[in-house]
């Protein structure tokens, strides 16, 4: 990896200065910054809310087999690292896209991974399903803070890191806690499908705002070439 890092990430200019602690503190009142972080923080804590207690979950709810367990979780691995680098290529070019629809599906399949607890081949299924989508937007939403940290960009970046970790740290102590509850095993599951869609809070919101500069911005481009045209024309 480090050898990875050192062949293909460009080195800084020879100008390059490092930005001041002032404008490093100047990119946190960005509130697109902070919707990320939101985001980075329900869509980990959610996903891992349910992954923290998948193999009791398989074994004593779904009765797959303990042999099984470790090649539902191979899946679960390989389904991720897969779609984190095709989320990423997607990223790229439609960044809300993926934030909103990866949290839609992984809504879905936390669903169906509370309903159909007890139907093996429906379990065996979503969880590989969830190694596709639920954390595939995550390096999405860390270029997204760095975006939107501005110069404060090394921020951006460990600050949506530590918002993973806040997010699994939060919820994943709910969900131990909801095995005690009458739900049971699907008490995590239920926690995940609820901290997942919440997700979708501030990724349409983001979407939003980002559609609203690029309108305006639109209007005011058109505006600009109306009245530089209504001048040549005089």
């Amino acid at each position: 990896m480090t050898v990875l890092v050192i062949r293909r990430v460009p080195a800084d200019a020879p100008d390059h200065t490092p930005s001041s602690l002032g404008s490093q503190l100047a990119g946190l009142r960005s509130v697109r910054l902070w919707l990320v972080l939101l985001a980075c923080a329900t869509t980990s804590g959610g996903v891992l809310a349910v992954y923290s207690f998948i193999a009791p979950l398989l074994t004593d709810r779904a009765g797959v087999p303990a042999s099984m367990v470790p090649l539902v979780l191979t899946g679960f691995g390989i389904g991720s690292f897969i779609w984190t680098i095709v989320g990423g290529r997607l990223g790229d070019t439609r960044p809300h896209t993926v934030t909103i629809a990866t949290p839609a599906i992984t809504t879905v399949l936390m669903l169906t991974i509370f309903l159909l607890s007890e139907t093996s081949w429906a379990m065996i299924a979503a969880v590989v399903l969830l190694g596709v989508f639920g954390l595939s937007a995550n390096s999405v939403l860390i270029h997204l803070a760095v975006r939107f940290a501005g110069k404060a960009a090394t921020l951006g970046s460990a600050l949506s890191v530590s918002a993973f970790n806040v997010g699994t740290a939060v919820t994943t102590p709910i969900a131990g806690a909801a095995l005690t509850s009458p739900l049971g095993l699907d008490g995590p599951a239920a926690v995940g499908t609820v901290t997942v869609a919440l997700t979708l809070i501030p990724t349409l919101m983001l979407a939003q705002i980002i559609r609203r500069r690029e309108a305006a911005a639109t209007e005011t481009s058109a505006g600009s070439r109306r009245t530089n045209g209504g001048s040549s024309t005089a």
